[in-house]
């Protein structure tokens, strides 16, 4: 049996870790990276990973920056 790493995936699961243990640099780190992938393959971002950008960059006292990614967030 062979199991595959999906990297996005992974990713998303450690940054929404990462932000529920106050770790919003991580989180950030992990959530711009998932973006990058999903957009450089063409792939739909999901609404969730922006509002989670958006709360990561608030906690990281960015807050111009957190405004942005927010208009992209999901309802």
């Amino acid at each position: 049996h062979l199991k595959v790493f999906d990297r996005d995936n992974e990713r998303w699961l450690l940054a929404q870790a990462a932000f529920l243990r106050g770790r919003p640099d991580l989180s950030h780190t992990q959530v711009t990276a998932l973006i990058a992938s999903l957009t450089e393959q063409g792939r739909p971002v999901p609404g969730n990973a922006w509002c989670l950008k958006a709360d990561s960059l608030d906690r990281l006292g960015r807050p111009d920056e957190a405004a942005e990614a927010a208009t992209r967030c999901a309802p």
